[in-house]
């Protein structure tokens, strides 16, 4: 009724397209929930229902629009250092834009009520993310990047990166060795967390220096650690890890290692597909495996995943390498 009453929709007969209601939830704010082998990854609440339609037959018949989308990460990261910031979220942002009169009955939907259309744009059209963004830049070509709730908190540290390492648990041994966790190991833990995880030990990346890669892979996980140096500092940017699956667990040593390696370019591929990225890593067999000719067909795959990148590895202690050690 609400969308009746705006003008958005309007009630129509006998159009050769029809689409069927498709509810999907509505998101809000990020937590950090385990999926599948035990991940820890940054979700969004779900606060409501959006009302989208199912465009699928529609959207196959579709020429796609491949204008390019934003990868948010590296918005936000080009926006630091700026002094005064402010968010701007467009009021009912795609029914702002007109479909042509000519291809409205294109998105005849049919409910409970009857069967209407839409005279402006909704979500679950193909290229409805790639229209709307055309007309952002088109909008705010000027201001790009310059201009965008003004805050005085200084450098703040994002959550969903944090989180793996802020919801570690203490350790139970050393090296297999079982020992009294007390009260007073307990509460060093913790502050160790909260150092590692506080500005600005965790910075905002400058993409004028190469990124550099900790990953580290144990009998049961992978870890990585993305950051830079500043000087002769190494400083996080990300964290990451997952669970090996039962089969991931009876890799070798060298495969557990390399698949640590896919892991960390796969999960930070937006930030690493240009520059240049030191990867450290205490398995100094890696080297040589990238050069083998009669490798494994999954170690062929994996080295031609990272083929792509620009890849320096260097060795490094495991003493040395204790954040991405400590994650796997």
């Amino acid at each position: 009724m609400k969308l009746l009453d705006t003008h958005i929709i309007y009630p129509i007969t006998n159009s050769p397209w029809l689409s069927l209601i498709h509810c999907v939830p509505k998101k809000g704010g990020i937590t950090v929930l385990p999926k599948e082998n035990d991940e820890l990854v940054p979700s969004r609440t779900v606060t409501g229902w959006r009302v989208c339609i199912n465009y699928r037959k529609l959207n196959e018949a579709t020429a796609k629009d491949h204008f390019p989308l934003p990868i948010m990460d590296q918005m936000l990261e080009r926006l630091a250092g700026n002094k005064y910031l402010c968010f701007l979220d467009g009021f009912s942002g795609y029914f702002q834009i007109l479909i042509d009169p000519n291809d409205q009955e294109k998105t005849t939907f049919t409910c409970t009520f009857g069967t209407y259309a839409y005279r402006r744009m909704p979500f679950g059209l193909c290229n409805a993310p790639a229209t709307f963004q055309r007309c952002m830049l088109e909008i705010f070509h000027d201001m790009i990047e310059d201009s965008v709730e003004v805050s005085s908190a200084g450098l703040e540290v994002d959550k969903a990166k944090i989180d793996v390492i802020s919801k570690l648990p203490p350790p139970t041994n050393i090296k297999d060795i079982p020992f009294e966790f007390d009260d007073e190991c307990q509460k060093t833990f913790e502050l160790l967390k909260e150092k590692l995880t506080c500005a600005p030990v965790i910075i905002s990346l400058n993409w004028n220096l190469p990124f550099e890669l900790m990953c580290d892979a144990s009998d049961f996980a992978v870890g990585a650690v993305l950051g830079q140096k500043d000087g002769k500092i190494f400083h996080p940017i990300y964290f990451a890890s997952k669970t090996l699956n039962p089969a991931q667990q009876k890799y070798t040593v060298t495969e557990k290692e390399l698949m640590a390696i896919v892991f960390a370019f796969d999960k930070f591929r937006s930030y690493l597909i240009l520059p240049k990225t030191i990867v450290h890593t205490d398995h100094s067999a890696l080297r040589h495996l990238f050069k083998k000719q009669d490798t494994k067909p999954h170690h062929i795959r994996w080295i031609l995943l990272l083929q792509e990148f620009d890849i320096e590895i260097k060795d490094r202690k495991g003493t040395e390498n204790v954040a991405a050690d400590h994650l796997s």
